[in-house]
């Protein structure tokens, strides 16, 4: 499977991606310092059906009740904007 890691550059992120792989995935990290770097969105790549999900292991700036609801809550919504995670 194709996934894309939200924050996979960080910490925790990239201990994910690093297991992920050894699990015969093809995985990309993604981050606000690399942006994301995934080549293929949920539909079609040269006529192939392409899956793959997002794992969202980013972390907010603040642990502060509301700033990182709303963190979370912006960051949710661009990843369903983009078409990276399904609306379930």
């Amino acid at each position: 499977m194709n996934i894309v890691v939200i924050g996979g550059n960080g910490l925790i992120g990239s201990k994910v991606v690093g297991k992920l792989r050894e699990h015969g995935h093809e995985v990309v990290p993604a981050s606000p310092k690399f942006g994301r770097q995934h080549p293929h969105r949920r539909g079609t790549n040269g006529g192939a059906e392409r899956s793959f999900g997002a794992l969202d292991v980013s972390i907010s700036d603040s642990f502060e009740e509301a700033a990182a609801m709303d963190f979370f809550t912006t960051a949710t919504g661009n990843l369903l904007r983009y078409d990276l995670i399904a609306d379930v």
